[in-house]
């Protein structure tokens, strides 16, 4: 189901997901994420069940955050599942897929990310390790 309402400023619900799925694709290409998408002051919020939970602010923080998965991980990759899109926010529903560095250990797990939208940029990500969390976060019945 949708959210209804006026979508990232700007930008369509099409629009809005299309930039979410554009970021995840540059992500999975480069490795890093894509801080040019966010905001300086953008907020990052990872699973609560982080072992290192910490919220970080910032693109140095996010971009330091973001590394530290490929110094874990080889091959890492998300796959979006379902996303919705509205008002100054979005739901994404991903597979992550990776490979241990290492151990060669195969890891998939299904995660939730909120995000919202400031404009035309990030202002923040949580990241739940249950879908349906993020999607009740984001507003979506």
């Amino acid at each position: 189901m949708a959210l209804t309402g006026a979508y990232a400023q700007g930008m369509t619900e099409e629009q809005t997901i299309r930039f979410l799925a554009d970021a995840i694709e540059d992500w999975n290409r480069t490795g890093r994420v894509p801080v040019e998408t966010l905001h300086e002051d953008c907020v990052w919020v990872p699973p609560r069940e982080d072992p290192d939970f910490e919220i970080r602010q910032g693109h140095d923080p996010i971009r330091t955050y973001s590394e530290s998965w490929r110094e874990l991980f080889d091959e890492l990759r998300w796959d979006i599942l379902e996303a919705v899109a509205g008002e100054d926010r979005a739901f994404l529903r991903v597979k992550q897929t990776a490979t241990g560095k290492g151990s060669g250990a195969a890891v998939e797990l299904e995660e939730g990310l909120f995000y919202t939208f400031r404009g035309e940029k990030i202002s923040r990500v949580e990241e739940y390790t249950d879908p349906e969390a993020a999607r009740r976060a984001a507003g979506i019945d």
